[in-house]
């Protein structure tokens, strides 16, 4: 393995740093003194990343201010100048310790291109999140285009889907692999005998996720299945959370069959659920779903998710179209049927384990860093 220099752009634990400590996990013992890591300087000083890879076996780690990109052409320039710091002094760390390669876990992570650039190194940019402006906003991607253009950038995408959705964009991108995220193994249990099936909904109340239209597909599948189901909804933040609430507070039927939770834990939430319902208009590839399909639990997905690389319709998931209410309630009538739903979910269960999915990541990861 190479001497790496790993540079998160976050002190806090989300989903592309879970990803990151599954990279350190997979790291033999005697390899960690490759390992550096750099995380941005806030004031916590034992943050909850920090004391995560420290578990993971790592010893070396720096804290420098730093900034990522977002926002506007303003906020962009200001990223840029306030990162020299930064970057000077990192390009003085990797020179010190002989680091061979820059690893950057997320897109709007910028100073580790700018480090490699500096250094002439060979950089991993592992990018995670979709190509939407929630994300990236337009002001960024003149940047990231200059930034993509540097010869020595690897790229890291976690499906066929989301490649393609980088590629049409930036036509700089070159060298270019798939690696598919590890998936935290949930193993099934015993669910008590339940009249009602429970469809559940796990995941911000962001507009880009859709959940308004699953509300109004739910609303016309209760027409024929009165009092036959609920639907769980994860109670979290987003910008579509108040219109969310008002839509089930205006109609009876709705307040009636909808459950609002403050649960967090995955296992408690997935003891209650039936069904998983992610209906995105679109999803680089859906980490709660593999966890729900290792759980035992069958999947409704958008079709517009890294998991048709892998998943079969209507044999281990069922697609739907987001932007067609009507096909998500067709969905929702579909999957009530018992034997669908178990033959569903043994088949998802068969697929996640033909593939070993935190194999082949581990496989490929260290292929990657040699």
């Amino acid at each position: 393995m190479s001497r790496t220099l790993f540079i998160n752009h976050t002190n806090d634990v989300f989903g592309a740093e879970t990803v990151l400590l599954s990279i350190f996990k997979s790291i033999n013992t005697d390899r960690m003194e490759y390992v550096h890591v750099l995380e941005p300087r806030y004031k916590k000083t034992n943050s909850d990343f920090r004391r995560a890879a420290m578990e993971c076996g790592v010893k070396n780690i720096i804290s420098l201010p730093y900034k990522n990109l977002g926002g506007g052409i303003i906020r962009n320039f200001f990223v840029l100048i306030y990162n020299i710091y930064a970057a000077t002094r990192t390009a003085l760390y990797v020179k010190k310790h002989n680091i061979d390669t820059i690893y950057s876990n997320t897109s709007v992570t910028c100073l580790g291109c700018i480090v490699a650039l500096l250094t002439r190194k060979k950089h991993i940019w592992h990018i995670h999140e979709p190509l939407t402006e929630y994300y990236i906003s337009k002001s960024t991607l003149p940047v990231l285009k200059k930034l993509f253009s540097y010869k020595r950038n690897k790229f890291v995408f976690i499906s066929r889907i989301h490649e393609k959705e980088w590629k049409n964009r930036f036509h700089n991108i070159s060298d270019s692999c798939i690696i598919y995220n590890p998936i935290k193994q949930i193993p099934p249990f015993l669910k008590k005998p339940s009249e009602k099936i429970v469809f559940g909904y796990i995941g911000s109340l962001a507009v880009r996720k859709n959940v308004i239209s699953l509300v109004k597909a739910y609303n016309a599948y209760t027409t024929d299945h009165i009092g036959s189901s609920h639907l769980l909804i994860t109670d979290n933040d987003g910008d579509a959370k108040k219109d969310i609430h008002d839509l089930v507070e205006a109609d009876k039927n709705l307040k009636n069959h909808i459950i609002f939770t403050k649960e967090r834990n995955i296992g408690n939430l997935f003891k209650n659920i039936d069904i998983l319902i992610l209906p995105s208009y679109s999803e680089t590839w859906g980490m709660v779903a593999t966890e729900a399909m290792s759980a035992g639990i069958p999947v409704i997905a958008t079709k517009n998710s890294g998991l048709t690389d892998i998943f079969e319709n209507n044999k281990e998931v069922v697609y739907i179209d987001p932007y067609n209410i009507s096909d998500i309630t067709n969905a929702l009538i579909s999957i009530s049927d018992e034997k669908t739903r178990t033959d569903i979910a043994n088949n998802a269960i068969s697929k996640l384990n033909a593939f070993d999915f935190n194999s082949n990541f581990a496989t490929h990861i260290q292929a990657l860093l040699e």
